[in-house]
């Protein structure tokens, strides 16, 4: 019988959320065995002496800021289907580099994840993979045929369900109401998913028509809905106006959509032709404003890797879509934390606690809690480079650009 195992992270800055200050402390942690998960024994003054210290590893955080484990809510692993692009586990490796403890996948798999085996089949892989992978199930069957077996797919281990903007609003209206009374997790992304749209203002009218359409059926079946990819001023708008109004609605953005508008394109070529698409100047600043106010609440990556083939061609046969998992929490904090926006507890609330309680899951630093945590640096500047790239994709604009604010190291159940 092997002994039990403990690490201790010394000289952390603990950051806990914008609730919360900034403590410097130790944090103690036994580790996962075959029958339990790994567990925060202690946070403060920790001494670690007896059979602890015999069986202890100690991280020294050097000052480094620890919080909760970042979580993406809109990661395309690309598994089962295009693995040629992504995979689960390179998608957790990335993800790791990134400061990601967890992810949620997207709806991108072939066969589509609306088939209770898929969710099956993406649980099973991703046991020992080096982050939490947690399925989302597809809401409807394609084409239009009805709703997903629901109840099926959840107890396959889904820990949300998806749609995008091309809905019949009849079938989702009876979704939500199955959501609401069940208590499943209902995301939606406010786009189209065809990409042969010949203007960006056209395709950004579609997410603001999607967006006031979602949020008047939510209310009408009273069901929390969670709008993933705000990419729009008008859209943040809508989700402000539906907050105010008592709507339990929550939302989240990603870095492409509060740094790179329209205008950016010709100089970034087909890795900036996204889904939903980059906006003009003034979306930029609506998405900055709804991060700045707590109209948005989450940032998430949108992981979307593409294959060569698929950028390297006309703009209008490109695929849409860019890899992000290891640039979210630099960019995020090179441009709303250095550019005056949002502190950096915000941020840490944004990408750790906000989408944790989104899937249900506790987002928090707390004795008793699983040791999944992020340790990153402010000071530190770096690049990604294609020898640091973890994913099997290269479509990203963020390539040989210096950004301020490293991840230093990820445990994920306390390794």
């Amino acid at each position: 019988m092997t002994s039990q195992r403990y690490t201790l992270i010394k000289n952390a800055r603990l950051i806990d959320g914008e609730g919360s200050g900034i403590k410097n402390c130790s944090i103690l942690i036994r580790n996962a065995d075959s029958e339990r998960d790994s567990e925060i024994l202690e946070i403060g003054e920790v001494k670690a002496d007896g059979e602890i210290s015999r069986s202890l590893t100690v991280y020294n955080a050097r000052s480094h800021y620890v919080c909760h484990g970042f979580t993406d809510l809109s990661t395309h692993a690309c598994e089962p289907g295009n693995m040629h692009k992504e995979t689960l586990k390179s998608a957790s490796e990335a993800a790791k580099k990134g400061g990601f403890t967890a992810f949620l996948t997207a709806n991108d798999t072939n066969p589509a994840p609306n088939d209770p085996l898929v969710i099956k089949y993406i649980v099973s892989n991703s046991a020992g993979a080096r982050c939490r992978v947690y399925a989302s199930g597809s809401l409807f069957l394609p084409g239009e045929k009805g709703i997903s077996p629901i109840d099926e797919i959840m107890s396959e281990g889904a820990k949300a369900l998806r749609c995008s903007g091309d809905y019949d609003d009849d079938m989702l209206f009876g979704a939500m109401k199955i959501c609401r009374d069940k208590g499943y997790p209902l995301i939606v992304k406010c786009s189209q998913t065809e990409r042969n749209i010949s203007r960006w203002e056209d395709a950004n009218r579609y997410q603001d028509i999607a967006t006031a359409r979602l949020l008047l059926l939510a209310e009408e079946a009273e069901c929390p809905v969670h709008i993933s990819c705000v990419s729009t001023a008008r859209a943040v708008e809508l989700i402000r106006m539906a907050k105010a109004h008592g709507l339990p609605v929550t939302c989240d953005t990603c870095p492409q959509y509060f740094i790179f508008s329209a205008a950016d394109i010709p100089l970034y070529g087909n890795d900036l032709l996204l889904m939903p698409p980059l906006g003009s100047s003034a979306d930029v600043e609506g998405v900055r404003q709804g991060i700045a106010d707590k109209t948005i609440d989450c940032i998430s990556s949108d992981h979307t890797p593409c294959s060569p083939e698929e950028k390297r061609c006309s703009a209008d046969a490109a695929a849409r879509g860019m890899i992000s998992l290891q640039t979210v929490f630099s960019t995020s904090y090179s441009h709303l934390v250095g550019g005056g926006i949002i502190s950096i507890r915000r941020l840490v609330q944004m990408l750790s606690e906000n989408p944790a309680r989104v899937l249900g899951l506790s987002g928090k630093v707390k004795v008793g809690q699983t040791a999944d945590l992020t340790v990153f640096s402010t000071l530190a500047e770096g690049k990604l480079t294609k020898e640091q790239n973890m994913s099997k994709s290269e479509n990203s604009p963020f390539f040989g650009q210096f950004l301020q604010g490293q991840i230093i190291q990820t445990f994920v159940n306390g390794r």
